[in-house]
């Protein structure tokens, strides 16, 4: 997730989070404005202690990664046109 003054941060949807997501290790990386962001295989995140299932016998083959434009309110509409989003679009 992108935050104020180009902060990064894992939005994860885990086990016991309440109707929005849990944020993991914000500020850890920044994002600069019109450039490509590489973390070029230094961890900038270790959170222990995730739950990610309640069941045993459940197993995580696989995990879901998504960007994109959304929030409560149009405050998180992209500025800029992109090609599945306009300015004020929500």
């Amino acid at each position: 997730m992108w935050r104020k003054d180009h902060n990064g941060e894992v939005y994860a949807y885990l086990v016991g989070t309440d109707g929005y997501g849990e944020q993991l290790g914000c500020g850890n990386w920044t994002w600069q404005p019109g450039q490509w962001t590489k973390v070029n295989g230094v961890p900038v995140l270790d959170a222990t202690g995730l739950m990610f299932r309640t069941v045993s016998s459940l197993q995580i083959n696989s995990l879901y990664f998504s960007t994109f434009f959304g929030g409560s309110d149009s405050t998180w509409v992209t500025p800029q046109n992109s090609p599945r989003t306009s300015p004020g679009s929500a």
